[in-house]
């Protein structure tokens, strides 16, 4: 069943699509940030592992170290940010959710008023088509039997009681 989307629920769906792509964004530079921190992670135990450092390649140790301390909180800062796109993805999700079950109470609520007006139109026609049928049979003359009334009914077994009657009283007199 297909839902008309009120401007609500369409704006919702634009700012979930954002916060996804933002969200998309930010997964893709933690990952490029966490491949440099790996490298200069590497490049410090490969001068961790010499056993006398020079000069020049002291002063690559102190440097490899400083861009792990900065690519490390600057992978800090991306999983923040990643987790405030995520509060941000959800946040979007309930307010479509709750514009999706308005939509939906409303169009519920729009063929539930069509339902009941269709049932008072069936239910008028019904009215008006049972007095009609009751008016016919009310105001019939001919029944089932043709043009009897309840006197003509009853004088055939009125009659039959009187010969009846006349035959038991002339028991009697024999």
């Amino acid at each position: 069943m297909e839902v008309p989307k009120s401007e609500i629920s369409k704006k919702a769906d634009a700012a979930r699509a954002k916060a996804t792509g933002l969200k998309a964004a930010r997964e893709k530079a933690a990952n490029a940030i966490a491949g440099d921190l790996d490298a200069a992670r590497a490049e410090v135990s490969r001068h961790d592992a010499l056993p006398e450092l020079s000069a020049p390649q002291h002063l690559a140790l102190e440097n490899a170290r400083k861009r792990v301390k900065h690519l490390t909180s600057q992978l800090a800062e991306a999983g923040a940010a990643i987790a405030a796109a995520q509060e941000a993805i959800e946040a979007a999700e309930k307010v479509r959710d709750r514009a999706w079950l308005a939509d939906l109470d409303a169009d519920a609520r729009k063929r539930d008023a069509a339902l009941i007006q269709d049932f008072i139109t069936t239910r008028a026609r019904w009215q008006e088509e049972r007095a009609t049928l009751f008016a016919d049979l009310q105001h019939r003359k001919e029944r089932f039997l043709g043009n009897l009334d309840a006197s003509d009914l009853l004088h055939a077994p009125l009659a039959l009681f009187l010969t009846l009657e006349q035959l038991a009283l002339a028991c009697d007199v024999a």
